[in-house]
């Protein structure tokens, strides 16, 4: 059985077409820089700018993926059906801006890593933080495990 050859890299002919080659080129090892692709070719195109606005967007989805994380119990849905179909459309919105996370992160750009990171983080912490002042304007906590006998 005979192996395909590989296909030769054409070569560039002007500089233009050679950065556009080494963008070509999918990265297999974490990178500084701002030239990288996230999510959409083109984006976010070697500017300073438009690489700050994609940070801010991984930032923004990563925090939204962990307060979707912790969506309200649908109480008095007028049906079981609707009250489901309603926690179904949320759970997959989480799951799909978690792909987009991945994906981003997929980059192997440090920036972007960091940037998902710092998201999760912001993001667990604004539902840690708004979970731990309910609790603590609800009452004592009636933990059997720290009453004395």
């Amino acid at each position: 059985m005979s192996m395909p050859m590989p296909m030769p890299m054409p070569t560039p002919a002007s500089s233009n077409d050679t950065m556009n080659m080494q963008n070509m080129v999918m990265r297999m090892s974490f990178f500084w820089g701002k030239n990288v692709t996230v999510l959409f070719e083109g984006w976010p195109d070697n500017h300073l700018w438009m690489y700050i606005l994609a940070l801010s967007f991984v930032f923004l989805i990563a925090l939204a993926v962990e307060v979707l994380s912790v969506s309200p119990t649908i109480r008095a849905a007028k049906t079981p059906f609707l009250g489901g179909l309603i926690q179904s459309s949320i759970n997959t919105l989480r799951i799909a801006l978690g792909y987009l996370v991945m994906l981003s992160v997929m980059s192997f750009n440090v920036g972007i890593f960091i940037a998902a990171v710092a998201g999760h983080f912001c993001g667990y912490f604004i539902v840690k933080f708004r979970q731990l002042v309910a609790d603590s304007h609800s009452g004592p906590s009636t933990n059997l495990s720290t009453n004395k006998v």
